[in-house]
């Protein structure tokens, strides 16, 4: 067989090979900040008084915020390697 054939395997959460590509592959900045305000603004509350890893799987980028009259809410980070954004988190949620 002719030229060069790559393959990425995770183990145990690190890339075998070239993770510094890997890893900036499913890397997306947002404002928790911001997201807590909006989050906030979106249920009618003042403040966002608590943020969590939501407990679903360990590759999710899934927060639960707790405002301060105690609604909650999931907030979903699309990861940016899965993707149109809507279609895994549409998923994801009909799991939950």
């Amino acid at each position: 067989m002719g030229g060069t054939m790559r393959t990425t395997f995770v183990v145990r959460g690190r890339f075998a090979a070239d993770e510094q590509y890997e890893m900036s592959q499913r890397y997306i900045h947002f404002g928790l900040d911001k997201l807590a305000r909006l989050a906030a603004e979106a249920v009618g509350s003042i403040s966002c008084v608590s943020i969590e890893r939501y407990p679903n799987g360990m590759d999710d980028k899934a927060l639960l915020l707790t405002v301060d009259d105690c609604i909650q809410a999931v907030a979903k980070i699309p990861n940016p390697n899965a993707g149109r954004p809507h279609l895994p988190t549409a998923s994801e949620v009909a799991m939950m």
